[in-house]
């Protein structure tokens, strides 16, 4: 009886998606606080993300691998694929997610709280629910900023909607930041830190694979103002991506370099699969210069690369 009564004591897990980034860090820790639970989040954390921590001078959430027997709500994914691997032994208490509906989508025995909705960021979500009733604090509303300024790119990204913008306002307002565009740029330079990061680890960061119609499709991304530092090392992560792409066993695997102030994005591609595929896509008269090819205006995986490769190959 008393393992019973210990049970119902333990906390809900709020985290989100594997390889996290701000968002979902932060998302979780004011769910968590909010609701009453345990923010935690899977895999490492990405040098932004812990600048943010440190920034917004806010300890770091509790790592987890297994979920099994507790009761979990996910932040900023929905899927199983982004999910611990023994998620199904969980019980899904609900959703805050800003993302498609994924065709794993992670299921409940019981009616779960699900809110989803087509903005930027999953922090926008939880400003518009949480600050009207007065419960978001200066330090809270500042995470959400840099969250929010994180995942939209300083309002840069194609995701950005009216909606991030007006959280953002009313967030930096209440955190007593005035400049906001300041606060961006030592987001994004906390964020082109690789300093001392493996090619393994660069290429972890922020890698999904992606079912594309009867294809495996692995998309790797880094957001970066030092795109140079990365296409110097080109030869060592064509090797690496080579040798990942088998081990995964995927039909194709590619890595995205976004220049955030420029506003393009660098593919690089291990092999004349990929490349065939992204100048297909992405426009023949382009020349590919060795394992890269550039282009101009595209900084979203999610809205950006990921629907024209899918259209492609599906």
């Amino acid at each position: 009886m008393a393992d019973t009564d210990n049970k119902k004591e333990e906390k809900t897990l709020f985290f989100g998606h594997r390889n996290p980034d701000t968002d979902s860090v932060i998302s979780a820790i004011i769910l968590a606080g909010e609701l009453g639970g345990t923010p935690c989040y899977q895999d490492q954390l990405n040098e932004e993300t812990k600048f943010v921590l440190d920034y917004c001078e806010v300890d770091h959430p509790q790592k987890i691998d297994k979920v099994a027997g507790r009761t979990v709500f996910l932040v900023d994914f929905n899927g199983q694929s982004q999910a611990p691997d023994d998620i199904l032994q969980a019980e899904l208490e609900g959703i805050v997610d800003h993302h498609n509906l994924a065709s794993d989508v992670v299921p409940s025995a019981n009616p779960v709280t699900v809110i989803m909705e087509p903005v930027g960021c999953t922090c926008t979500i939880l400003s518009e629910k949480f600050f009207d009733m007065g419960i978001i604090d200066a330090k809270e509303a500042k995470m959400m900023l840099c969250a929010i300024l994180s995942d939209t790119l300083a309002f840069r990204s194609p995701t950005t909607t009216e909606s991030d913008v007006k959280a953002a306002d009313v967030l930096a307002q209440k955190a007593g930041v005035g400049d906001a565009e300041g606060l961006a740029k030592l987001i994004f330079k906390a964020k082109s830190n690789l300093a001392g990061k493996t090619i393994a680890e660069i290429i972890d960061l922020d890698y999904k694979v992606f079912e594309m119609g009867q294809r495996k499709v692995g998309i790797a991304l880094v957001e970066t103002i030092e795109p140079e530092k990365i296409v110097a090392k080109q030869a060592d992560f064509v090797a690496y991506l080579e040798k990942k792409r088998e081990e995964d066993k995927l039909d194709y695997l590619i890595f995205c370099v976004v220049d955030i102030w420029e506003q393009n994005c660098i593919f690089l591609m291990p092999t004349e699969l990929e490349k065939s595929l992204v100048s297909t896509v992405f426009g023949k008269s382009e020349v590919i210069e060795d394992n890269f090819y550039k282009v101009d205006g595209i900084v979203s995986r999610k809205k950006q690369i990921v629907p024209p490769i899918k259209d492609y190959l599906s």
